[in-house]
Parts: structure tokens; sequence; C-alpha cells
């Protein structure tokens, strides 16, 4: 997780820690996670220090290593509860990556971005790498277009104007009615698979997530490369809703 942008260093930091140990999902050294974080060994060692005498964290002196403990996953059980009617959102990623060979990506609105909240790699030597965190402009990807389909169409224009308003020079700027033929493409199909938006060869497959009233809507894809996608297409929307509906009823 990135410090600056309003973030509070302390919680930026423990959050990223966490964040660090879902991503690898094994224990780990200070150095490892020192270098993962991006943050000097010192700091890391008191930040460890801290959440393993709160019970966060524990440490495994012969093999020298940090693992979350239980306490951390209860700390957001009762959320699950109110999303997945079977297992949990975590183990339904695991699965569609797993039926489909590719990275399985969930996002959420964040002001005028769509933030990718977790994701699951794909194990395939050719893959779509992503990272937890990782924010674009709403119009500028199948899950943020997703999201905005949600939407009402004079939302969606202000939305896109505030954008290129607050655009920095050299960043893209949207077409309104570009967007909005997007976005009614998506609700009429169900999914959004506009191919090669923001790196040249691979793309993503998204659908709107169900979520529980008064949640922000989400979005979850499948990402990967483009000539992959396309082959796949049909299989991977049928996964994917599928999955959906087991875990989550939708």
């Amino acid at each position: 997780m990135a410090e600056g942008d309003g973030v509070v260093k302390s919680a930026g930091r423990v959050l990223g820690l966490l964040q660090v140990f879902a991503e690898h999902r094994r224990p780990m050294r200070v150095s490892e996670i020192a270098q993962a974080m991006g943050i000097p060994q010192s700091s890391t060692s008191m930040l460890l220090k801290t959440l393993t005498a709160m019970g966060y964290v524990s440490f495994d002196a012969e093999a020298k290593a940090f693992r979350p403990t239980l306490r951390v996953a209860l700390l957001g059980a009762w959320l699950n509860e109110e999303f997945a009617t079977e297992g949990s959102v975590d183990e339904m990623m695991v699965e569609m990556a797993r039926a489909t060979a590719d990275a399985v990506i969930l996002a959420v609105e964040n002001g005028v971005w769509s933030e990718y909240i977790h994701v699951v790699q794909s194990e395939q030597d050719l893959r779509y790498a992503l990272r937890p965190g990782t924010k674009r402009p709403l119009p500028a990807t199948n899950l943020g277009r997703v999201l905005l389909a949600a939407k009402p169409d004079d939302e969606i224009e202000r939305i896109v104007r505030r954008i290129n308003a607050e655009a920095a020079a050299g960043d893209r700027r949207f077409d309104i009615a570009a967007t909005l033929e997007a976005v009614h493409g998506i609700r009429r199909d169900g999914y959004s698979f506009a191919h090669n938006l923001i790196s040249s060869g691979a793309s993503v497959i998204a659908l709107p997530m169900p979520v529980p009233a008064g949640y922000k809507p989400m979005a979850i894809g499948i990402g990967g490369p483009t000539d992959r996608l396309v082959r796949g297409r049909e299989m991977i929307l049928a996964e994917m809703r599928r999955l959906l509906s087991q875990y989550l009823g939708g």
C-alpha cells in the first residue's frame, strides 16, 4: 500500500503488511516483508513486534518467520457472512481462477476510480499480473465500466467530466458519448469485454458482482492475454456466472 494521498502512515503500514501476507500466503521473514512493503527493515521489525504483542501476528523462532494469526481472519468474518451464502468470497475467487486458469480481480468504486481490492493471480507462465490497491479511472477499464453501468447516465456524464477536468497534462481524457455507448452495451449484454484497454495484448472479462443492500457496487473480472480470453469467452462467462450463483446467490 503506497503512503501519501491522505493515508495515515501507521495505519497504511499495518494494512499494507496484511496485504503482503494475503498476496504471499505463507510465513515470511522480516527482510522479505520489508522488501515487499518498500520500507526500512527497522520499521518493519517494530511493526511486527507491535502486532505480535497484540496477537495479530505470530513468530516462529526456528524458521525466523512471521505469519498472521486467526485473529486477523476473524476481524472480517462477519462481513463474509453478509456476502456469501456458501463458503467465502476468497474461496469463490480461488475456484474461479482454477476453473478459468487466469487471474481473478475484485473491484469497487473509490471516488472516480475503480480500485482492485483483491486479486487471485494466475499460475500460468503467460499471465496478467495485477496488485491489490491498483486504481484506474472508472471509464478506463472493463471493471470500471461495469461499475458505471449501475449508475444513471447523467451521473456517468458528471463523473467523466470531473475526471477530464482533474486530469493532469498528458493524462488520458475520456469521451462521454463513447463511455455511454460502452455502458449501454454492458447493460444489454450483462458483461464488459472491450479488448486491450490498458495494456496491449491483455484484457479483462468483467461482470457485476451481487452485493448486500448498503454496499457500493462491485465488479469481478477474469484477466489474461486477450487472445486466450477471446477463445475461452463463453466458457469463462459460464464459469463466472455459475460460481457467483453458487457462492453469492447472484
